[in-house]
């Protein structure tokens, strides 16, 4: 009795708030290891351009002129708005909401400065949320370790680019699914949210939809509201801009997450490289502002992707069925193969607990949030970051499941 009053204690204390907060504070710290993605520049342009068009339009100068800095002051650039601007349509425009957003608020602050604290801030609001609602010290305390101050967490908080914005329809889900709260007319409200995830990042549609199903069936008094939101999303979907991409650059590229016969490797420059041997022309970043370019590219690879998939099937299912698998752990790693192994058995270990502790549901949100790209690309970090917080609190909850059947078994033994 009295080790246990001492362990409730401990977890007591780890999860106090000034010190979660202090915790997570000094993480941001020591994880502050500036790293951005390239296709973010077009962004922070065009936020500055902003015009409520939905459209992007960006200047191209301030963009070369922010490339010759060095990372230091390129985290500390402010882009300005401009006459001299061309329409840029080939990523979805949501992220430059976020941009606009970030910097208005912040606006002592560099472009990329100011997208980190939004995010940093947002991390600490969404763990003292699932902090609050989760009851178990125990479970607090290994949510605090496993997610809120994890470095690998931290790192994706600290990465100023749209992949951050994942985790809001997986923090929805996951606060209706341990609170059991009624959605009501908070349905209309969360329809908005996930239209605008959706324009940040349109992978997350499968699990978006997966969302309003789980409230058909567990908020079955509000069924009408729940189907009429849902068919307002789909409405305003269509009216939405479309963007040049496609999918079949990532389903070339996705062969080389796996040793192949092709010497494929998980690098956006081996399409650009077929590309170029195959037609003779250069595709690259620059490319895409050009519909042709863009058309003739993606036609290449679709054809190559078709030819392997029949001389290869089985690779094409192998690779499949281990990045489902992968998908489950903690993600996969280009050109590491012994991590990417290692995460295709924590993700089967994973997958068995779920299983066994009957975490059906948070079994399928794990699955169906990464299924948008599983089945033909790994599941880099990057991708599935708002998986993690699914997968964590997964893992907490089969733990809790195997100490109550030990400790049954105990008492009726």
């Amino acid at each position: 009795m009295f080790k246990q009053k001492n362990r409730e204690r401990i977890y007591l204390f780890f999860t106090n708030n000034y010190l979660i907060f202090s915790l997570i504070v000094f993480m941001f710290y020591l994880m502050s290891l500036n790293q951005y993605h390239n296709w973010v520049m077009p962004y922070l342009s065009a936020a500055k351009n902003f015009d409520f068009s939905f459209s992007m339009y960006i200047d191209k100068n301030q963009i070369d002129e922010f490339n010759k800095l060095n990372l230091e002051n390129q985290f500390k650039f402010v882009f300005q708005s401009s006459e001299n601007i061309e329409r840029y349509d080939y990523l979805p425009i949501g992220f430059t909401f976020v941009v606009f957003f970030a910097t208005k608020i912040f606006s002592f602050l560099g472009d990329l400065q100011a997208i980190n604290l939004l995010h940093q801030i947002i991390h600490i609001g969404i763990s003292f949320l699932i902090l609050n609602i989760i009851e178990k010290p125990r479970d607090k305390f290994l949510f605090l370790i496993l997610y809120a101050i994890n470095p690998i967490i931290i790192y994706f908080v600290n990465y100023p680019f749209y992949y951050f914005w994942q985790v809001i329809p997986a923090t929805i889900f996951l606060y209706y699914f341990i609170t059991k709260k009624s959605v009501g007319n908070l349905i209309f409200i969360l329809s908005l949210v996930f239209l605008f995830i959706y324009m940040i990042r349109p992978s997350t549609l499968f699990f978006i939809v997966f969302i309003y199903i789980y409230f058909l069936f567990k908020n079955i008094n509000d069924f009408k509201k729940i189907i009429f939101s849902f068919f307002m999303f789909l409405g305003l979907l269509n009216i939405l801009p479309s963007y040049k991409t496609g999918p079949w650059h990532t389903m070339y590229v996705g062969i080389g997450g796996y040793e192949n016969p092709y010497n494929i490797s998980l690098s956006d420059e081996e399409g650009y490289l077929y590309f170029k041997n195959k037609t003779g022309k250069i595709y690259n970043s620059d490319s895409v502002q050009n519909e042709e370019s863009v058309k003739d590219y993606f036609e290449v690879l679709k054809n190559r992707y078709l030819e392997i998939a029949k001389e290869e099937p089985f690779l094409l299912f192998s690779n499949a069925l281990k990045n489902i698998i992968s998908s489950y752990g903690f993600g996969h790693k280009s050109g590491d193969v012994w991590l990417n192994n290692l995460s295709i058995f924590a993700g089967l270990i994973s997958i068995l607990l779920l299983l066994y502790s009957r975490q059906y549901i948070i079994f399928l949100a794990i699955g169906i949030f990464s299924f948008s790209f599983t089945p033909y690309f790994p599941p880099i970090a990057a991708y599935m970051y708002g998986s993690y917080i699914l997968i964590v609190f997964g893992f907490i909850k089969s733990l809790d499941f195997i100490c109550i059947k030990h400790l049954v078994k105990e008492a009726s033994i």
